[in-house]
Formats: structure tokens, sequence, C-alpha cells
């Protein structure tokens, strides 16, 4: 009898899934998504994620940085990282060349994955959340 090796989703496929099932989720709530949106799928030891679903156009109106607005597409999702009230970071994790209305699978999301920011932000995301987690309230190490 032979094993079936299962290939792991790779994490650009889980950020392309939890970006799917936002704009669904988002579509049956009835959320124009093409006017934007802000999503919080989690948030773990003392960390909190956010996605915000916006347009170039919408973005370009920010004072976001000249570098980030020249990569961004026709619709966008940018990842935020919150670790209290302070803002940890702001990652570029997808970037789409159609409206969030027309997308209709995961595959459309998993193409405008941009794995770089992906990645800078799963480690920012896991330090934290490595840090919270060692150094408890009351647990630090005494001297």
């Amino acid at each position: 009898m032979s094993e079936k090796k299962t290939n792991p989703r790779s994490y650009e496929d889980t950020i392309a899934s939890d970006i799917f099932h936002a704009l669904e989720a988002a579509h049956e709530q009835g959320t124009d998504v093409d006017a934007g949106f802000d999503h919080s799928p989690m948030g773990v030891g003392g960390a909190e994620i956010f996605y915000m679903f916006y347009s170039k156009k919408a973005l370009n109106e920010t004072k976001m940085p000249t570098a980030l607005k020249k990569r961004l597409g026709l619709y966008n999702v940018l990842a935020s990282i919150m670790h209290g009230d302070k803002p940890m970071g702001v990652f570029l994790v997808c970037s789409l060349h159609v409206k969030f209305s027309e997308i209709k699978d995961e595959s459309q999301i998993r193409k405008g994955i941009q794995k770089k920011d992906v990645y800078r932000f799963k480690d920012m995301f896991a330090d934290i959340v490595r840090q919270n987690m060692q150094y408890q309230p009351g647990t630090e190490p005494t001297q």
C-alpha cells in the first residue's frame, strides 16, 4: 500500500485563502467590496492583524510612501499589524488587476500575492507573538 504525499499549503496559499474568504464574507454581508473595507481576522499574544481592502485610487489619496504607491495594482490588500495601540507595520500582501467584485476563486488572489511582503508580514507577526508569549506580565526574569 503506497502512501500519498500531501503538499502542505504554502503561506502564500493560506493568505490567498484568507483574503478570498474575507471578500466572500463581506460580499455576503452586503458590503460594496469595490468601495473598500477593513477586516480583522485575528489577534494573538497582544498583536492584531488587520486586512485593508482598497483601490489604488483610494490608497493614492493617503500619505502612504511613494515607493509603496508605485507597487499598487488596481485593487489591493494590505496587512497591518497592531501591538496594543502601536502600529508595527503595513505590508502590501496582494495587488490585483481586477475589481474585488470580479474575484471568483482563490487562484485569482494567488496570482496577486506579493511574496516578499507576505513573508515580511509573517515574520514580524511571528516575532511579536513569540516575544509576547515569552514575557507575559509577571513572568519576566528577575535579577
